[in-house]
């Protein structure tokens, strides 16, 4: 939808003064333009250049073609808040590259048969990626660097036939509700050089099938959770070094896993023995069905809205809220991911946002896990919110973090002799 700021250009069509090309409108555009382009006048054949904080959209996605002609990016983007909707951007080195830029969305395009990636980011953060088709490419979505790529939301995307699915170097994002299928090499593969982290990230209700590997989380990426996702008829579901660790269960229930020999004796729908990845990587409770199944008329996940850090000690405001398809009221049941829950507190209002405060004593990384039931006793499904409670940036010396950061091993080494306390 065009933005409410600016004004709206218009490419393609016949309607008077109409830009043929793509570049020479965003050339003319300002920030908080929509710039409109018509299928008429497809393909474009083009490697577009954007510039300012503009919204980009396609009348039809499978009708309006951008056409890198082999070469370069189709797209280019190396500034903040831009919106792409609605495209088929196609036969360029990159698809889309998001080059040293923020709070991007990239939304509803199909992407194919690019060189090197779909989507190739470099450095950035607070991006949308969501609803796109993306296939025939080496590397699907690639997150390239990872000391400024954070809290980025990779969502309800199709990412199949390409060598990589999704390649992330990045922290604190989620990777949910993907179709990633077909992919010779891997499906989500969680990288890190060493130097840079690849940590604190979610991975849940993705639906993961036939892919060489389905998840391949690689040396020096830690603390990334992984939950809720279907792995199926892949070559090898789950491949991890032993030497870092790495959750897979919430706490209460893990993935589903096609190759899973256990048995669940008390009928609970968890499996009795844990699927075991490697050492440091064991999903607790292992999913005897592929999770989802919830009725129609139940609640929807809930949203949580709230910080992401936060100090030990201190007390923080959370809001909770769904809509209940029947309009009826509502329980939350909130874990905190600390031992302690609030446990179907309510009824509250369908829409009405309820705020909870809570306080985390010890340094730790927390999940909150929310769900809602109906007056009805209707269930809906969980949504879940990162929340890190790091060290004080007083606790050690400048170097010493610059030095802690970059070899992890150095820790080790000052807590063996006596310096950190």
């Amino acid at each position: 939808m065009p933005t409410s700021k600016g004004k709206t250009l218009y490419v393609g069509g016949t309607g008077e003064g109409n830009y043929t090309m793509i570049q020479d409108a965003i050339d003319n555009a300002s920030d908080d333009d929509t710039i409109f382009v018509y299928d008429e006048g497809s393909p474009y054949y083009e490697n577009v250049k954007i510039d300012k904080s503009i919204t980009l959209i396609g009348e039809d996605r499978n009708t309006t073609v951008i056409d890198g002609g082999g070469s370069r990016n189709v797209i280019l983007i190396n500034v903040d808040r831009v919106t792409i909707f609605g495209f088929t951007l196609r036969n360029g080195e990159w698809g889309i590259c998001i080059w040293f830029s923020n709070c991007n969305i990239l939304s509803s395009n199909k992407i194919y048969e690019n060189v090197y990636s779909g989507i190739h980011a470099k450095k950035s953060s607070y991006n949308k990626i969501i609803n796109n088709s993306i296939y025939l490419n080496t590397r699907g979505i690639w997150f390239e660097f990872g000391e400024e790529a954070e809290y980025n939301l990779i969502s309800n995307n199709i990412i199949s036939n390409n060598q990589y699915g999704i390649e992330y170097i990045g922290t604190y994002s989620e990777i949910s509700k993907n179709k990633i299928t077909n992919n010779t090499k891997v499906g989500i593969f969680l990288f890190s050089p060493g130097w840079l982290p690849c940590k604190y990230n979610i991975i849940t209700r993705n639906n993961i099938s036939n892919n060489k590997y389905g998840i391949e989380i690689y040396s020096y990426c830690k603390n990334n959770f992984v939950y809720h996702n279907k792995f199926i008829n892949n070559f090898m579901n789950a491949k991890a070094n032993e030497s870092y660790y790495n959750k897979w269960d919430n706490g209460k229930s893990g993935n589903y896993w096609y190759n899973y020999t256990g048995k669940d004796k008390d009928g609970d729908g968890i499996g009795d023995t844990p699927y075991i990845i490697c050492t440091n990587n064991i999903d607790n409770f292992p999913l005897m069905e592929p999770y989802g199944g919830f009725d129609p008329d139940a609640p929807d996940a809930p949203e949580i809205n709230g910080p992401s850090r936060g100090k030990p000690g201190t007390k923080y405001d959370y809001t909770f809220s769904t809509i209940d398809p029947n309009n009826d009221d509502v329980y939350y049941y909130i874990s905190w991911g600390d031992t302690t829950y609030e446990e179907w507190i309510g009824p509250y209002g369908s829409g009405e946002e309820v705020t909870i405060n809570h306080t985390w004593k010890e340094l730790s990384t927390y999940i909150i896990t929310a769900q809602a039931k109906d007056i009805n006793g209707l269930v809906g499904p969980e949504e879940c919110k990162l929340v890190t409670i790091p060290r004080s940036s007083t606790t050690y010396k400048p170097l010493t973090i610059w030095l802690i950061e970059r070899f992890p091993l150095l820790e080790v080494f000052l807590r063996a002799i006596n310096l950190l306390r």
